[in-house]
């Protein structure tokens, strides 16, 4: 109960909870909506939430779909510890072969490739009242294609069969809303401002020469890294990389050179006692993926080391700073 009431508290502070009620009518209004804001406003946790206290489900599930299935599974873990509901009942996930829902479930969390095959099965979408397609800017080929696929079947408001429309919401936190509205007949964008958290950017010299094997700039970020885990007050770090192979030189030598470290001597924030190195990338199993989530020890600094798919849709507690490093 009291782990619902914290997840609740942090919800009400998030940008969108401000546009809550102009957010929900403007989904009952059209057919099409465009929803773009900062990453961190809140879109993929709270909008479906919204949709649902409002009663929308009663038309049909709510829809939302993920570029990647470690989003698609940690949100529904997420939202479901919101609620204070069961993950699996009302609010599940479905991934490649693994179906976390029932026949109570009214906010489904999916790959967009679920998604994909739903829709070839049932070209209207009966199941459903509402679809979300969330991360458009990710550009994925089965994104793409359910918004094209969406636009043929509803448009102009055409039922095809359904008893009431299927509203169709693509969210976005940085694509060109004006052509994907354009392309949506002119539907309406609705802009969620504002930042969760302040962000200070600082960028460093260019590395040099071309790296043909990626090992200078692996060894750049390890040494900036450190640098951050040793200087810098507790609280976790999110290092992004390019790919897989990158990201396991990035730990393995992470691992050799944090192990010389004296932490009597070397550190300068006395509450840090130990540096946690977690991978996180497409391939990896879900298990492994859903480590990343949880709290590190006490004294321990965790430092994530990932691909982008740890910018869309995740949000990784206790992450402080975070660092970029590309060819």
């Amino acid at each position: 109960m009291s782990s619902q009431k914290s997840c609740s508290s942090e919800a009400g502070k998030l940008p969108i909870y401000q546009f809550k009620k102009e957010l929900v009518q403007a989904v009952k209004d059209n057919i099409f909506l465009v929803v773009t804001g900062e990453t961190g406003s809140g879109k993929t946790t709270q909008l479906p939430q919204y949709l649902y206290q409002a009663g929308i489900w009663k038309d049909g599930r709510i829809g939302v779909t993920q570029p990647r299935r470690v989003a698609a599974i940690t949100v529904a873990q997420r939202v479901s510890q919101e609620m204070g509901l069961r993950l699996g009942k009302e609010v599940g996930y479905q991934v490649r072969f693994d179906d976390c829902t029932s026949k109570s479930t009214m906010i489904k969390y999916m790959t967009d490739g679920c998604m994909l095959r739903e829709i070839l099965a049932d070209s209207v979408l009966s199941q459903y009242s509402v679809v979300v397609l969330d991360e458009a800017h990710e550009r994925s080929l089965n994104t793409d294609i359910l918004i094209g696929l969406l636009k043929k079947t509803m448009s102009k408001g055409a039922l095809n069969g359904r008893t009431v429309p299927l509203k169709v919401v693509v969210m976005s936190a940085t694509l060109e809303t004006e052509k994907l509205s354009a392309f949506l007949e002119d539907c309406p964008v609705f802009t969620i401002p504002g930042r969760t958290y302040p962000v200070t950017e600082k960028f460093l010299n260019l590395i040099g020469p071309k790296d043909t094997d990626s090992s200078v700039y692996v060894k750049e970020v390890v040494k900036v890294a450190l640098d951050v885990h040793t200087n810098e007050k507790a609280g976790d770090i999110l290092v992004f990389l390019t790919g897989q192979s990158e990201i396991q030189k990035a730990c393995d030598l992470l691992f050799k050179k944090a192990e010389a470290i004296d932490y009597r001597y070397d550190v300068s924030d006395s509450s840090v006692e130990g540096l946690l190195i977690l991978p996180l990338y497409g391939a990896m199993p879900t298990d492994q993926q859903k480590q990343i989530f949880q709290p590190p020890p006490e004294g321990v600094r965790k430092c994530v080391v990932a691909t982008n798919i740890a910018a869309t849709s995740l949000t990784i507690n206790g992450v402080k700073i975070f660092s970029m490093e590309w060819e």
